[in-house]
């Protein structure tokens, strides 16, 4: 697995907006980063360059790696007319030939995700049976049922309640270390992204480029304790900084 390196994006839409100028970022493989920034600002555009559904007007998007890429949207997508087993198994049915996976591999791998991520019992169900945070689940194991190279995810818990929304960032932490892939995470949550990170990009508004990089001084376990403590609370009043700068000024230093 090699650095994800990208250098000088732009990106202009058809209608003429300009989301992206001059973006460089590069990444290590194997790293939690978040990119945090004003609504407008590209994040998500960033998201659909690396995944191959846009094509950058300027500079050049590295391919993904052998294990490709998983993707988790705002909302989870899932496939009304399909049981939850079904919409997990869709990546490895569309692939089935090139994975030479056949059905019965196809439905234990997906068994194994939802259980996983804490769906067990709910195979059949779907989706309409299920809660809003247990779409996400079913979303974020259909991400993951390729062993993806990388995993982006464009603010997957936005719409959650607050309870919900911290224990799916635990669950998907537990994911990201026990499948050791890269993750590309979007969010507007300040508090979000200095907890699950271990880098936050910061951009400044649209059109969006890297304002700073803030490394994040945090144990790999991460839990309620550290939510609570003093380092936790620090980090976050200077990310929420960074974010403010971001907003009226010109880029910034990495730090």
């Amino acid at each position: 697995m090699n650095d994800i390196e990208l250098s000088g994006i732009s990106h202009r839409y058809p209608n003429g907006v300009q989301a992206l100028a001059d973006v460089s970022l590069r990444i290590a493989p194997g790293e939690f980063v978040s990119l945090l920034g004003p609504s407008g600002c590209g994040k998500s555009t960033l998201l659909r360059l690396l995944a191959g559904l846009e094509t950058p007007s300027d500079g050049r998007v590295p391919a993904p790696g052998e294990g490709g890429v998983g993707f988790v949207f705002q909302s989870p997508t899932l496939l009304p007319w399909s049981t939850v087993r079904d919409n997990v198994a869709l990546p490895l049915r569309l692939a089935g030939r090139a994975r030479g996976l056949s059905s019965p591999q196809r439905r234990a791998r997906a068994d194994a995700l939802l259980q996983r991520v804490g769906l067990a019992g709910f195979e059949d169900a779907w989706p309409e049976e299920l809660s809003g945070g247990m779409q996400m689940r079913a979303s974020l194991a259909r991400a993951l049922v390729t062993d993806p190279t990388l995993l982006l995810l464009d603010e997957p818990f936005a719409a959650l309640d607050e309870l919900t929304r911290q224990k799916m960032g635990d669950d998907l932490l537990t994911l990201w270390r026990e499948q050791g892939c890269t993750v590309l995470f979007v969010t507007h949550n300040v508090f979000e992204a200095v907890y699950l990170s271990q880098r936050v990009v910061v951009m400044s508004a649209r059109p969006g480029r890297v304002h700073a990089e803030v490394a994040i001084d945090a144990p790999v376990l991460r839990d309620h304790a550290f939510r609570r403590s003093p380092a936790y609370l620090e980090q976050c009043v200077a990310v929420s900084g960074t974010l403010e700068a971001a907003m009226s000024g010109p880029a910034a230093v990495t730090t």
